[in-house]
């Protein structure tokens, strides 16, 4: 989750690739059916307000799902994107019976290091499992793709599913369906411009999270 900021302030940060090229950086635990942010940590560096029952000595990925999953409890399905996927992280969540689908980055340490050299063909897959059999890894490459996409996941099979006349890994659809939940909310947030007006980082992500509430509460109206 990104909120757009051009002012002032040592925790502005630059991506090329955001809509909001700079932006103060947000992590969001969202709903993925109805988008429903659930609750929402600001990155501040070291300043950030963690949990205090998180693992300060930890990975910065493990700490941030520390403080956000303390509001919902154990026993729930959490899809993220590579940025946070590590081996430490999913470790932390399924020790605490919390399962895990996320995309990774190939060089990531902890996992099989046969998912870096060794690329499925166009439109098929291989799928590569941990030594006790408890994270699977599944590589799949898309027609359009020069690279392919690999998805681990603690609560998958290997099945495929026929999406749109093509046959597809089950955990790549679910894990495409589950992340629109937070693109959903990014959108509509975009249709409603007070948070605009200010120009005062807190102000904004005060704004920000009010206007939150009033794009769930239009959305259960529907």
């Amino acid at each position: 989750m990104v909120i757009g900021w051009t002012g002032r302030g040592i925790y502005k940060q630059y991506n090329a690739s955001k809509p909001k090229k700079y932006h103060i950086k947000t992590f969001g635990l969202c709903d993925a059916n109805t988008g429903y942010v659930v609750n929402i940590l600001t990155y501040f560096g070291r300043n950030t307000s963690y949990s205090h029952e998180s693992d300060g000595d930890g990975a910065m990925a493990v700490r941030v799902f520390q403080t956000l999953l303390q509001v919902v409890g154990k026993g729930h399905h959490i899809f993220a994107d590579r940025f946070y996927t590590t081996r430490k992280l999913v470790d932390y969540l399924k020790e605490n019976s919390t399962y895990y689908t996320g995309t990774l980055i190939a060089n990531r340490k902890g996992f099989p290091k046969a998912i870096q050299t060794d690329i499925p063909d166009l439109t098929k897959k291989k799928c590569y499992a941990t030594i006790d059999k408890s994270i699977l890894l599944t590589s799949f490459r898309d027609k359009k793709a020069k690279k392919p996409v690999i998805v681990v996941s603690t609560s998958a099979d290997t099945t495929d599913v026929m999406v749109k006349g093509k046959s597809k890994p089950s955990v790549v659809n679910q894990y495409n369906y589950a992340m629109n939940g937070c693109d959903c909310v990014d959108q509509m947030l975009t249709y409603y411009g007070t948070y605009q007006s200010f120009s005062i980082g807190c102000l904004r992500s005060a704004s920000i999270m009010l206007m939150y509430c009033i794009v769930y509460q239009d959305q259960k109206r529907k």
